[in-house]
Order: C-alpha cells, then structure tokens, then sequence
C-alpha cells in the first residue's frame, strides 16, 4: 500500500463548498486567481540575473543561455503560468487551533474545515493530469535563494526552478504551512471516494448550516467522522468535540 497524504482545507460554506461535496471534487486554480499577487509571478528574469554571479561552471553557462534568450524565458514563464494549484494545509494539530485561519478562510468562524486524504495512486494517476504536490516554502528571497545554492546535476536544474517557482512564498505566509497539488490545467477534478475525512465546523457555524453540511458529506463523500470548534476554559482557547 502507497502513502496517504492527509490535508486540511479551511472553506466558507457556500455554492462552491456544496458543489464540491455533491460532485466529490477539489478546484484547481489558475496562478492569477490566487490570493497572493507575488504567487507564481515572480519575475524569472530577475531572479536569474541575481543568480547569475554566484555561479560558475556549466551552471553558469546554462544561466547565462537563459538570459540571452528572451523569448525563451517569456515562454517558460508562460507555461509556468498555464498550471492549476489546489492548497491545502499540512495536517498539523496547532493549525485547526490558529484563529487566523479561521478568520481569513472559513468565514470568520462560520465555515470549516475539511480533512482530505489522498493516496498515492490518486496523486500519481494519469488521467488526473497532476503533476505533482510538493509543501510551500517561505523566504524573503526564496526562488532566487533557492537557485543560488542549488548544488544537484545540472540536468535537473529545471525541474527543481519549476518546482521552486510553484511552491516560493513570502516568509509573512509562513503560519499557514500549505502543501500544493498541481495539475495541468485549472478547473474542477472529481477525487476518489471517502476522500472526505472529516470535517470540523467552527466556533460560530450555523447550525442549519452543519446539518445540511453534515447531511451531504455523508450521502455524497461517504464522511462520517465530524467535528467542531468550542471555546475552552482559557480566555481565548478553542477545543475540539465530536459532534
């Protein structure tokens, strides 16, 4: 048996929330739609211009054909940008108890959030048309750090800029701890059943809102573990109860 990758995605209850546990499916976003204005548009011209003089050898030579070649950093760039990328967020006790996330992607408290889990022939299925899932990582100057001590064969030096390109973040993001899956394209994917873990609501979730919620995971994703949010006996503690 392969791995299982277990992810949480913080949601608002909404049309689209519905819509992807009736269709059992996650969204794929395309780069510009993403909340983050430097996400996957960092300019790869400059990046390798700041490269560029901490090289040498065949790393250099590559660089340095890169740069010449406009049009051809232009078209990579454009390609990189052709993807889809569905977030999630690593599956870390302390992260269902960060009031932020809440906040900013559940509705102020009022949506959820959704345990997935995938395995690896989900993830390495050639119909999805996934590329790959790799975690986020954060600096002040992360793909152009990244390159910089870039140390393997230089024959995978692309594939480790593209997949620094995806995944490079400002270190403010850092409490987040996301995970991406990419895909070919952008637009909606159909996941396997069951793949809706659990779902915990949070503190001010309506309750018509966790029946409806509660009655389509486990008519449609088959869900049966739920869960929600508490306030504990500390001043501003969040416990979590099965429900």
């Amino acid at each position: 048996m392969g791995d299982v990758y277990r992810y949480l995605k913080f949601r608002s209850i909404n049309s689209h929330l519905i819509s992807s546990l009736v269709q059992q499916s996650i969204f794929f976003s395309p780069p510009e739609k993403l909340n983050d204005p430097f996400d996957c548009r960092i300019d790869l011209h400059q990046a390798l211009l700041r490269v560029y003089p901490h090289t040498s050898g065949e790393y250099a030579n590559l660089i340095n054909s890169l740069l010449r070649n406009q049009n051809s950093i232009h078209n990579f760039q454009t390609r990189l940008r052709s993807v889809g990328i569905c977030s999630f967020t690593l599956n870390i006790k302390s992260v269902k108890f960060d009031h932020t996330m809440w906040s900013h992607y559940a509705d102020m408290h009022r949506g959820l959030c959704i345990t997935y889990e995938f395995d690896d022939d989900f993830i390495h299925n050639d119909t999805s048309k996934i590329i790959g899932r790799a975690p986020v990582t954060y600096g002040n100057n992360e793909l152009t750090d990244r390159m910089k001590s870039f140390s393997g064969d230089i024959m995978n030096f692309l594939d480790e800029l593209v997949r620094v390109y995806w995944t490079a973040k400002s270190s403010s993001w850092k409490k987040e701890h996301e995970v991406r899956i990419v895909r070919s394209h952008s637009g909606s994917l159909s996941i396997p059943s069951k793949s809706v873990a659990e779902i915990c609501f949070g503190l001010n979730t309506p309750e018509e809102d966790i029946a409806l919620v509660k009655r389509l995971a486990s008519d449609y994703c088959h869900c049966k573990s739920f869960c929600r949010m508490v306030k504990s006996n500390s001043d501003f503690g969040m416990k979590i109860v099965k429900i």
